[in-house]
């Protein structure tokens, strides 16, 4: 029988303890292995392009043409819970939680951008990007809700905002036309957009947002005895002015027929007449299928919109000399 000796245990008691004190100080915080980190992230051009390359996805896409199906301008095979009267409001709306979606990486780019102070210069675009999606959302909760919760940076599970009520739709406004200024002050001009980079945001198409942002305001807030309407009134003509006179936008006249404003809707998004246009591209896989819809009835225009067209001398054709009947 084999003996062991333990000599001097009290020292082998205190290595013992050294490692189990030391195992604990280990930090558990690990950059994960399997998705992109903030530690590892935001530190060239290119991620903050890559980033902002998800907000475009935003643009309304052509199925929001259904939309029509709630008015009188376009029908479908029969009616909708809109136009019949039977419309139930839901519970949830995906309208709503996307904005917020958005809303939250656009201010993660824009919370990066303001601590990536070195390149900054090279990524000031994108966080104007940033902006303009952000307001583009903003301004989409506040035309169908009014007042909505103002958040204004990314949220944790414990940030108090989770459960702010609503701000006044004032407040939101005034954020949205402050973000588009931003915006509007970093973007390039769309002359310095490369071919490859057309349909990127551009000072126009934030000045073109400006400009929708302030008439709906404007008008609302003169119409509903509510807050200063001249002073959003007068932001959307300021930035209508600034679209006229980059001399960078003009009507697409195709070869000079009659036929221009159909071609724009066939071949025109190249043409000077798009501000910003959703992009879609066969060697993305991006298509659409408006002209298959309408071809099938499913979201077919009615009399009313064809009503609706003025005459090329600019009247409607109830009082334009040059409308020919309904013989045709």
């Amino acid at each position: 029988m084999k003996k062991v000796i333990i000599k001097n245990s009290n020292r082998i008691v205190a290595i013992l303890v050294s490692m189990v004190v030391l195992g604990c100080t280990k930090t558990l915080d690990l950059t994960p292995l399997d998705t992109i980190s903030d530690a590892s992230f935001w530190k060239t051009q290119s991620d903050f392009e890559k980033a902002a390359n998800a907000f475009y996805a935003s643009i309304p896409a052509n199925n929001n043409g259904f939309i029509d199906l709630n008015a009188d301008i376009a029908s479908d095979f029969g009616q909708n819970t809109t136009s019949s009267g039977n419309g139930i409001v839901p519970q949830n709306d995906g309208g709503y939680d996307n904005a917020y979606t958005t809303i939250r990486g656009t201010s993660r780019l824009i919370e990066n951008y303001e601590l990536a102070t070195d390149i900054q210069s090279e990524t000031a675009r994108y966080a104007g990007e940033a902006r303009f999606f952000r307001a583009w959302a903003y301004l989409g909760l506040v035309g169908g809700y009014g007042d909505v919760p103002l958040i204004t940076k990314v949220l944790d599970i414990d940030s108090e905002e989770l459960q702010a009520p609503r701000s006044p739709r004032s407040e939101v406004m005034a954020f949205v036309m402050a973000d588009l200024d931003w915006a509007i002050a970093n973007l390039p001009e769309q002359n310095a957009i490369s071919a490859t980079e057309t349909g990127r945001i551009s000072k126009g198409a934030a000045r073109a947002l400006k400009v929708r942002a302030g008439l709906f305001e404007g008008t609302w807030a003169k119409f509903h005895g509510t807050g200063d309407p001249n002073a959003y009134l007068n932001a959307a003509i300021s930035a209508a002015e600034e679209i006229i006179s980059s001399g960078e936008y003009e009507l697409y006249t195709a070869d000079g027929t009659t036929e221009s404003y159909r071609k724009l809707f066939l071949d025109g998004d190249e043409s000077s007449e798009i501000i910003l246009s959703r992009r879609y591209d066969e060697d993305l896989n991006v298509f659409s299928n408006i002209t298959r819809w309408t071809n099938e009835g499913i979201n077919s225009p009615t009399k009313q919109l064809a009503d609706m067209y003025v005459c090329t001398d600019g009247l409607p054709i109830s009082v334009s000399p040059l409308f020919e009947g309904y013989d045709t």
